[in-house]
């Protein structure tokens, strides 16, 4: 076996060269101007090595590997130190994952929940539907849970949307949502939700209890506010006085059958409202 290794030159140090063969009779030379020239002429025989390269010697060194029975024996020995000293350290590799459980496969990644849009603050009409709605990304399945003044006011729900059937004057103040999955958690900031009650109202009621002789004139007077048009009714003892829908009840001339309780209800399009009744007394021998 023959063994050609580069030493020098154009090649990596230590790799097999490989040489043209060329025998000893091929070789032709000239001479011109006492420079030399020589011919080669390449036959499968004996390797010619180039310029400057010392001829390769044939590699007789053969392999030599220790038999199971050698082994053994020198562990045996007084030299097994030897071998106990010598080991082999192999990588330990391990595999773990930081990463929630519903998040392991090879196309799945989990990220934090991330608020996609600003929640903004509401107005809503007493009565009516309150609607609140918290958009979020993340992965895995995202958590909804909305806060009403810093307290919980729903319980954890893949649902992103709170509803109140009817709001009352109780629903005003702030409200957030916190968004959670098994990669962390994210608060909106607080919003205000202020509840309109539109319903007409009393500013102003006649006197609770009023005392006057037969044959007077009664005023009763109200003042109200309120989203227009407000319709305005009044009634004695609880039933409907005809005619009755200016904001002043008047009666000219008292009888003793006007004596009763009298109330006035007025109404619009987001309500109705009773007033306080106030009682009215005719009485037949006073005199002012």
């Amino acid at each position: 076996m023959r063994n050609n290794f580069c030493l020098e030159g154009p090649f990596l140090v230590g790799t097999p060269c490989v040489f043209p063969m060329y025998s000893a009779d091929s070789l032709s030379s000239s001479s011109t101007d006492n420079s030399v020239t020589t011919t080669l002429q390449q036959k499968e025989s004996h390797p010619v090595p180039f310029k400057n390269h010392p001829p390769q010697q044939e590699d007789t060194t053969e392999e030599v590997r220790p038999t199971d029975a050698d082994i053994s024996e020198l562990g045996s020995g007084d030299d097994s130190s030897v071998l106990s000293s010598v080991s082999i350290d192999y990588p330990q590799m391990s595999v773990s994952s930081q990463e929630p459980k519903d998040c392991l496969g090879p196309y799945q990644s989990c990220f934090d929940p991330v608020i996609v849009d600003k929640l903004e603050d509401q107005e809503v009409v007493v009565g009516n539907e309150l609607i609140l709605s918290c958009r979020a990304q993340g992965t895995p399945t995202l958590y909804y849970q909305w806060l009403f003044n810093g307290e919980p006011c729903s319980d954890k729900t893949s649902n992103n949307t709170l509803k109140i059937a009817q709001a009352t004057i109780q629903h005003c103040g702030r409200y957030s949502c916190k968004v959670e999955n098994s990669k962390g958690q994210v608060s909106t900031a607080d919003i205000a939700v202020t509840v309109k009650d539109l319903k007409p109202r009393f500013t102003h009621l006649p006197k609770p209890e009023i005392e006057t002789p037969i044959g007077q004139l009664l005023v009763l007077p109200c003042d109200i506010v309120g989203e227009q048009p407000i319709n305005i009714q009044w009634k004695k003892n609880g039933e409907v006085i005809s005619g009755s829908s200016e904001l002043c009840f008047t009666i000219l001339e008292l009888q003793e059958s006007d004596t009763g309780d009298y109330t006035c209800v007025i109404s619009n399009r987001h309500g109705t409202v009773e007033s306080r009744s106030t009682h009215v007394q005719v009485n037949s021998g006073m005199t002012l």
